[in-house]
């Protein structure tokens, strides 16, 4: 329930809420080229976010993914500069994919790496 002394609270609290600019709001810009990991980082710093949470596959071509580990500690560096937090993302929980992120998140210096499997059918048949 919403009293005045929770009101408070919240309003006291907003201005320190760790915002973070999320790549799927970018996803087809993305697929498409027209927006790049680095871009990202660009966009959190000019609306002042916290950080940014990024798929290892976002940028296609041009992803975490298909960069070289100085393309990569380039990219960690650039969040750096920029006070940017960056979170690691993968859709897939085999050791491979797995292992793939966190090598990524150690060579960017990112805080954390997230994974989620994919649609693998009803859950009673992936269980």
């Amino acid at each position: 329930m919403l009293t005045i002394n929770n009101a408070r609270k919240i309003l006291q609290r907003v201005d320190n809420l760790p915002l973070y600019l999320h790549a799927y709001a970018y996803h087809l810009n993305m697929r498409l080229e027209r927006i790049l990991p680095c871009d990202l980082l660009d966009i959190a710093h000019e609306n002042q976010l916290r950080g940014v949470k990024i798929h290892v596959l976002d940028g296609e071509r041009f992803s975490l993914e298909n960069m070289s580990d100085n393309e990569l500690a380039a990219f960690g560096e650039k969040a750096r500069q920029l006070n940017l937090d960056v979170h690691i993302e993968t859709s897939a929980s085999d050791k491979k994919a797995i292992d793939l992120a966190a090598g990524i998140a150690l060579k960017t210096g990112a805080s954390s790496v997230r994974f989620y499997p994919r649609y693998e059918g009803h859950l009673q048949e992936v269980m």
